[in-house]
């Protein structure tokens, strides 16, 4: 849409308001509105807010088997006697001739007479009224007949009463005072005399037979339960023209008129306040007309078209907010159109299934990850029994020695029905090399067989990988998935791009928006994926704006500041320095000042106020690069970012080389004392051992093969547990060993399994009972290195099933507090041990860790038989 085409647009606004206005009246006209506006008229009726005046009108009822011609000309005799003002006789009886009817009409009783009986003698009409919802109570006062004027009996009867003519408009009968507002005689009892003077003395009186049980009441305002039959429909329509207040309907001009006024209220009330508060008014526009109805009705005597009013304003409302909001798509989506094809271009990494190569991402990964030296992934032809290649690495489909490739024999049949990859000991990838050990891995999903990965590992990584067959099944449901969803996405690119499908979604050409929606959700994407590696990070980040206030925290800076009660989010990016650096609040915004101007990072010391931890404080500024290059200008700051970085592990280290260290040392001097002098050879080897253990220590960048002191290991679980099991009444046994050992563990890891074992002892125990830890060593065969290290944890408690507990010793549970049991489980594979656990209902829980483990002496061999004065240079050179 050009903007010549935009501003075309916008002036068409007034025109269709226009239109809308027209078509309004004209449905109007024809009663498209007229049963919902009878609804509206019907519920005004009972929401009447007037006292009804003094009746004037009196009924009296014949009962239909009828009257005599002596009985007619008594009744009407008494009522006159009695001092009625007027009287009629709302259809002329069969038993009174038309010469008693002349006798009656000269002594002023009017009687009716249907369309068929009318002449020019009597022109008193008595019409059946409408049963149209509609028409409720609409009265013709006159009729045209046969080319002759005729009158109501109705109006007659009035005009007789006040002296004039009755208005020829049509009118509303004024149902208003309610229901059983006239008083109704039997005609009974005026023959019998049964009458006091007051009650028919200057009153009119209308007669007319008893309402017929079959005959249906007559549609009026009135409530269903209070019936209105012919007889009292006609008194209604006397008194309401005696009353001189009929209920007259709007003209179509006022109508028109009202409505104009109405359009124009609303385009008003819309370029004040916009689109915003459009539902609002909407709302407004649909209560306002039916209570200015209701009180037209009432007070003034109108009735006003509500309806139209109703509709006016949706139509009015639904016009303006739907040219608003197309000029508003317009602009945000010609936005949108131009920024996609730059966010498809900077957006990375592509979507799996819309990249060029997906499966050769899976097959890096893979390879990678379980340190392949072949792999292919093969996929289920559809409806068959046969799989294809689909990727695969230093191998193809040309190498697999089962030239069928029929998964209903073996191996695939084997695989499947394990369950999960199996090592298979015939060569299914020809051609192999070394001592290679093959793999086949069945890919299912949702109960179907999708196809199978199977490759080739290095009998020496399968061996120092325990985890291996753990890990492909992992990685195997995950590709099972992933193939899933790649045939489901495939399937809807193949029925989306069908233009038969298009044609019955009555789809145009839609690829700029295709393309927005793909870079819209390649961006979310990617913002999921940032936000979850920062939460991910173990170094505690904090993001400030260039205002100080926060913008971003992770969850190791909220475990922290949890831990510390630190109010951060009241901080500014100076308080927060000050605090964790322990320094002045000026200090530290000369440390802001220097990032703003310098533009270089700080690395400060840090601690929690409450002494938790020791932190490396990262610090720097965060510039938004311009294309000049000019980066430096303050308001170019996107922000400040902290990150504090953990070294108690650090200190935990240094401590376990001291101990390590000293422990040598005092074995070296001890060695020292007892052996003649001359014999140093032995005391040179231990100090080359000794050196190579330190030089090793120190080299080593994993900390899962860092040597760990176990006496120093179990002291600090002591301190940990000891004080919070006390105030819970329980005791510790603690069973150590003298002299102490090595193991080789994850130290970031370590602390945290055995915490977890330790809750759940807690957690189980019985009050005031005993846990208890007991450390033993098993002395090593003659060809291993190794001494085992049994680690045995039990209690006093509850218990539990034993098959529950073994069954978090081999896969995850479901269980927050047996996690932890699986946890240990893999870990203590990874470092080459084992963890049994055995339970029993009301007898408790144990654990058994067992762990290789290695004594000075057998890292440092051979008896030695050092001088006593060589002991002190020998103490400095291991020292440095």
């Amino acid at each position: 849409m050009s903007p010549g085409s935009l501003i075309s647009a916008r002036a068409l606004g007034p025109g269709l308001l226009v239109v809308a206005w027209v078509l309004v009246l004209i449905g109007s006209a024809l009663g498209a509105f007229s049963l919902p506006n009878a609804w509206l008229y019907r519920q005004y009726h009972l929401m009447s807010p007037q006292v009804p005046p003094a009746p004037r009108v009196v009924l009296v009822e014949v009962e239909r088997s009828g009257l005599t011609r002596d009985g007619w000309l008594s009744l009407i005799r008494q009522v006159n006697r009695a001092g009625a003002r007027a009287v009629a006789v709302l259809e002329r009886p069969p038993a009174l001739s038309e010469a008693d009817e002349h006798q009656l009409l000269q002594q002023r009783v009017l009687m009716g007479r249907s369309t068929v009986q009318a002449n020019n003698r009597y022109p008193f009409l008595v019409l059946p009224p409408s049963y149209r919802p509609e028409l409720n109570g609409l009265h013709r006062v006159r009729i045209e007949l046969n080319g002759h004027a005729f009158v109501s009996l109705e109006a007659a009867l009035a005009s007789t009463v006040i002296g004039r003519p009755a208005d020829p408009a049509p009118l509303l009968i004024d149902f208003r005072p309610g229901s059983n507002y006239l008083p109704t005689l039997q005609a009974s009892r005026i023959l019998r005399g049964d009458l006091t003077r007051d009650l028919l003395h200057d009153k009119v009186v209308l007669i007319g037979l008893a309402p017929d049980p079959i005959a249906p009441p007559i549609l009026t305002p009135l409530p269903v339960d209070a019936p209105i039959y012919r007889l009292d429909h006609a008194g209604y329509a006397v008194e309401t023209l005696l009353q001189g207040r009929p209920v007259q309907p709007m003209p179509a001009w006022q109508s028109a008129l009202v409505l104009l006024l109405g359009l124009v209220l609303a385009a008003a009330i819309h370029m004040r306040f916009g689109v915003r508060h459009a539902l609002l008014f909407c709302v407004l526009g649909t209560v306002l007309p039916p209570m200015a109805g209701w009180w037209a009705l009432h007070f003034l005597g109108q009735v006003w078209p509500v309806t139209e009013m109703m509709v006016l304003t949706w139509a009015v409302w639904l016009l303006l907010v739907r040219r608003e909001q197309r000029t508003q798509s317009y602009t945000v989506g010609r936005m949108l159109r131009e920024a996609s094809h730059r966010l498809q271009e900077r957006l990375q990494p592509e979507d799996f299934n819309a990249s060029a190569d997906p499966w050769g991402q899976i097959m890096l990964l893979v390879t990678q990850v379980l340190n392949l030296e072949r792999a292919i992934l093969l996929e289920r032809i559809p409806q068959g029994r046969h799989v294809r290649e689909i990727k695969a690495y230093n191998c193809s489909i040309d190498d697999i020695d089962e030239r069928r490739r029929d998964f209903g024999r073996t191996p695939y049949s084997t695989a499947l029905r394990e369950g999960g990859p199996i090592l298979l000991q015939r060569t299914y990838l020809r051609e192999r090399e070394g001592d290679g050990r093959q793999f086949l891995a069945p890919l299912q999903f949702n109960g179907q067989v999708l196809g199978f990965f199977s490759g080739e590992v290095s009998a020496r990584s399968l061996e120092h990988n325990p985890m291996f067959m753990s890990m492909l099944q992992s990685f195997s449901l995950q590709i099972s998935e992933l193939l899933y969803q790649r045939q489901q996405w495939q399937a809807r690119q193949r029925l989306e791009s069908s233009r038969w499908m298009r044609l019955l979604r009555l789809e145009s050409v839609d690829t700029e928006y295709r393309a927005l929606q793909q870079a819209s959700s390649m961006m979310e994407r990617r913002l999921t994926l940032l936000e979850k590696v920062i939460n991910g990070l173990e170094t505690g980040t904090v993001m400030y704006d260039p205002f100080g206030r926060v913008l971003q925290v992770n969850r190791r800076t909220e475990a922290l500041i949890s831990r510390a009660e630190l109010p951060i989010f009241s901080w500014t990016a100076a308080d927060f320095l000050a605090v964790l650096v322990s320094i002045p609040i000026e200090t530290a915004r000369q440390y802001m000042q220097q990032l703003v101007r310098d533009d270089q990072p700080l690395v400060l010391s840090a601690r929690l106020p409450n002494g938790q931890g020791s932190f490396l404080l990262y610090a720097r500024a965060l510039r938004e690069q311009t294309d000049t290059g000019d980066s430096q200008r303050p308001f170019n700051l996107i922000g400040f970012l902290f990150e504090l970085v953990d070294t108690r592990h650090l200190n935990v280290l240094g401590e376990h080389e001291s101990r390590v260290i000293e422990h040598a040392l005092n074995e070296i001097e001890q060695d020292l004392t007892r052996v003649p002098g001359t014999a140093v050879a032995p005391v040179v080897r231990k100090l080359v051992s000794l050196r190579t253990l330190q030089a090793e220590m120190r080299q080593r960048a994993r900390l899962e093969y860092y040597p760990i002191s176990v006496l120093g290991l179990l002291g600090s679980l002591q301190q940990r547990w000891q004080p919070a099991l006390s105030e819970q009444g329980m005791t510790v046994q603690w069973e150590l060993l003298e002299q102490d050992v090595i193991v080789r563990v994850d130290l970031m890891r370590v602390d945290g399994i055995l915490d977890g074992l330790m809750a759940l002892l807690q957690q189980d125990a019985l009050e005031g009972s005993c846990i208890r830890l007991t450390l033993m060593l098993i002395d090593a065969e003659r060809d291993t290195p190794n001494t085992w290290l049994t680690l045995s944890l039990n209690n006093q408690g509850y218990g539990m099933p034993n098959d529950r507990l073994q069954a978090a010793l081999t896969a995850e549970v479901a269980d927050r507090a047996l996690q932890a049991v699986s946890l240990a489980s893999r870990a203590l594979q990874e470092w080459g041990g084992e963890l049994t656990a055995s339970a029993a209902l009301g007898h408790g829980l144990a654990f058994k860790l067992h762990l290789p483990c290695r004594r000075l002496d057998q890292i440092m061999p051979g008896s030695s038989s050092p001088l006593s004065a060589a002991a002190p240079h020998l103490r400095d050179a291991i020292s440095e």
